[in-house]
């Protein structure tokens, strides 16, 4: 057969194609997907945790480029890996975040809500200002009627005592759980140290598991045959009655006057029980009774000395009598002890204007009438009588503490008051009340020590350079450029010529030389001068009182900052 050539035109070949590919696409369009997106999938094997406990994380997102967790409050604080396992010690509500990020660039967010229950052995976390906390104590003890004093000390004091005969010799797991539901265990001095710690380490490893804290008054217990506090099994039944503070500043003192570090009696009778030790090992040597450890105290979780057993709480040995013979001050220690332990602090003072308890040390109660009459008219009480506090002996230190600002103005005589020596100076800082010192001859390095300098400057400015504007006595103050303008009615200001003021804080100048200047407690003015049990602050003043308006409100400021607490 034979086959034509067929012949078309370029019109006829265009019609043909346009028709086919016209015919081919219609009514066939589809969808194609690429591939499967991520999905973020997470999860937590609890979210709600005892404290200190641990809870899995665990994701398993998929087409994932990245894991990245933050954990808030936990341990660790992120990770890339899929499983984490976190652990909290931290108590409250905290947010955990997943953020995923996939092959496409994108990213995606899950999040979880954890909550920690509060720490069963921390005790409050902030004990209002002026307020000691109200715990539960328990105690230790063989003999419940020769610790009824330590009972009711407690309890007049706001805090519930358990105390059962025995009831926690031989202690096991089980009693040592007991334990860890108080705010702190007291072993008393009548306990008999053989059911304590026995005379291996297995009662010792057992005490060590109780989390709380443990005030031990019980010497024979603190032996390393027993509970492992001291490296001696020496116990001296005779110590003294009185205590000297290694740690003068130490919250146990709070509120106790020291005269020259030394508590004066704690007890009714003698008879400090102490271990005989020549070091404290890894403790803190808080007290002496003069020539043995009194007070000391270990931190959680340390070896009381190189080899010893390290307690998973707080401890502090405190030196006891058998029985209860603690005098007023003993009682003090002891509940400041008691506070210390279980809230980590003494509370302080609440911040308040007052009204506040003044006394004036002056030769002249008629020179100083209008500071009288300022401070009165403030809503102070104040007491003013000439020559009182001359030559200040150890009563009349006892009387200042009961106020709660002692001021010393320039109308006192300072021989009266530092003497040429260190002994007046030494009564005076024995004073825990704080003390506005105005006057500059007595805050010489040869009476108070508050400078060191003996060089006095009657011809100062009568007006203040404000080196701390924002220091409490300026309030209500207007500042011109950090200077108050003139705070006297004529010139006067009394100094000390000094080139530095030590270790205080220079509050203000009179534009050339020192004015107001503070010291904290228990802080040497300068090095090598006495330091004070209180807060000490000097401002400049002239021979009796010359304060205007503005003068009156910084001093007024000045009397309720000390007598504050501040």
């Amino acid at each position: 057969m034979m086959f034509k050539k067929l012949k078309f035109s370029k019109l006829y070949y265009f019609i043909i194609c346009f028709t086919v590919l016209n015919l081919s696409c219609e009514d066939d369009i589809r969808e194609v997907t690429l591939y499967d997106a991520g999905e973020t999938t997470a999860s937590v094997s609890s979210s709600s945790l005892e404290f200190g406990a641990s809870t899995n994380f665990t994701s398993s997102s998929t087409k994932s480029i990245t894991t990245d967790w933050t954990f808030e409050g936990g341990t660790p604080t992120t990770s890339i890996n899929p499983n984490v396992t976190v652990t909290y010690n931290s108590s409250g509500t905290f947010g955990a975040q997943l953020l995923v990020k996939y092959v496409d660039n994108t990213t995606e967010i899950f999040t979880f809500s954890i909550f920690v229950e509060e720490d069963p052995n921390s005790g409050p976390e902030d004990v209002p200002c002026g307020e000691y906390g109200n715990f539960d104590v328990v105690l230790v003890t063989d003999n419940i009627s020769a610790d009824q004093g330590f009972i009711t000390v407690l309890e007049d004091a706001g805090h519930t005592v358990q105390a059962v005969e025995g009831q926690y010799n031989n202690l096991t797991s089980t009693g040592a759980n007991q334990l860890n539901n108080f705010d702190l265990v007291i072993i008393s001095r009548n306990t008999n140290s053989v059911s304590i710690g026995g005379d291996n380490s297995a009662l010792a490893t057992v005490w060590a598991t109780v989390e709380t804290p443990v005030l031990n008054m019980n010497a024979f217990a603190a032996r390393s045959s027993r509970l492992q506090l001291f490296n001696s099994t020496e116990v001296d039944e005779s110590g003294g009655n009185s205590l000297d503070a290694t740690i003068p500043e130490h919250p146990i003192f709070s509120g106790i006057a020291l005269n020259g570090n030394n508590t004066g009696t704690i007890l009714t009778g003698s008879g400090l029980h102490t271990v005989i030790v020549s070091d404290v090992g890894n403790g803190t040597l808080i007290a002496s009774d003069g020539s043995k450890v009194a007070i000391v105290e270990w931190e959680a979780n340390v070896e009381f000395y190189d080899g010893a057993i390290p307690a998973l709480g707080k401890r502090m040995f405190m030196s006891s009598p058998t029985g209860y013979m603690l005098n007023e001050v003993g009682d003090a220690i002891l509940l400041n002890a008691v506070q210390y332990l279980v809230a980590g602090a003494i509370p302080e003072p609440c911040n308040s204007g007052g009204p506040f308890d003044v006394v004036l040390v002056t030769d002249s109660v008629d020179g100083d009438q209008g500071f009288i009459t300022i401070l009165e008219e403030a809503g102070h009480t104040v007491q003013a009588i000439n020559g009182q506090f001359n030559n200040l002996d150890a009563v009349g230190a006892n009387q200042l503490n009961n106020f709660d600002v002692v001021i010393i103005t320039r109308n006192t005589n300072s021989v009266n008051i530092g003497g040429d020596n260190s002994a007046l100076a030494n009564v005076w800082a024995t004073v825990s009340t704080p003390v506005l010192n105005m006057n500059a001859y007595t805050a010489r390095s040869s009476r108070l020590q508050l400078f060191n300098s003996t060089d006095v400057d009657e011809g100062g400015g009568n007006s203040l350079d404000a080196k701390l504007p924002e220091h409490p006595i300026f309030t209500d103050v207007t500042l011109t450029s950090d200077n108050t303008g003139p705070i006297l009615t004529a010139e006067g200001f009394h100094s000390v010529l000094v080139s530095d003021i030590g270790n205080g804080t220079l509050v203000a100048s009179d534009g050339t030389k020192v004015a107001i200047v503070e010291w904290e407690a228990n802080t040497e003015c300068y090095d090598g001068a006495i330091p004070a049990s209180g807060k000490r602050m000097f401002m400049s003043s002239p021979t009796g009182y010359l304060l205007n308006e503005t003068g009156n409100t910084i001093f007024v400021n000045a009397v309720e900052y000390l007598g504050a607490g501040n």
